[in-house]
């Protein structure tokens, strides 16, 4: 008899298919193995860990649920961040908003939303995520501050004002 694995958390689901040739992802005419989907979360998962601060550990995501999008959410597991899912429909001033209450460091996008980011002094110009990713395309993705654009929790916002 097979020993069975115990989920506790998400990242187990994704580290449960490390190294399974099975499908573990369809996508209109693409399926990517478990092994595959495992590598591209982990990929992401680097980047998020090299790129991390001191202060909450969120990474919100604005896009739409396409494979890029649960490459992020496992990501987020595997990195040990938050996932936030930020609403595609927020726009301008809400969105930042949102962004801002949940003091993400990162916020993640894809082509269709890079507009609707809110601008901050000094940040780079929005680049969308694209396939397959590395950590260079993954930091392209990703919207910081310094090298993207890093988000600044509220708390740190007023310090420095």
């Amino acid at each position: 008899m097979q020993a069975v694995a115990t989920i506790q958390i998400v990242a187990d689901i994704f580290r449960a298919r490390r190294d399974d040739g099975r499908p573990g992802l369809y996508f209109e005419e693409r399926c990517w193995s478990g092994a595959e989907l495992h590598a591209a979360c982990a990929t992401r998962a680097a980047f998020l860990q090299d790129n991390r601060r001191d202060g909450p550990f969120h990474v919100g995501i604005l896009m739409d649920n396409v494979p890029e999008h649960l490459f992020w959410i496992g990501a987020c597991a595997l990195s040990g961040a938050t996932y936030v899912a930020l609403n595609c429909t927020r726009k301008g001033a809400d969105l930042a908003r949102d962004i801002a209450h949940t003091e993400c460091q990162f916020v993640i996008s894809d082509a269709a939303y890079r507009n609707d980011l809110p601008a901050q002094p000094g940040a780079s110009r929005h680049t969308a995520c694209s396939w397959p990713m590395t950590r260079a395309t993954a930091q392209a993705c990703c919207h910081t501050s310094t090298t993207c654009r890093r988000q600044t929790p509220r708390h740190r916002m007023n310090a420095s004002a």
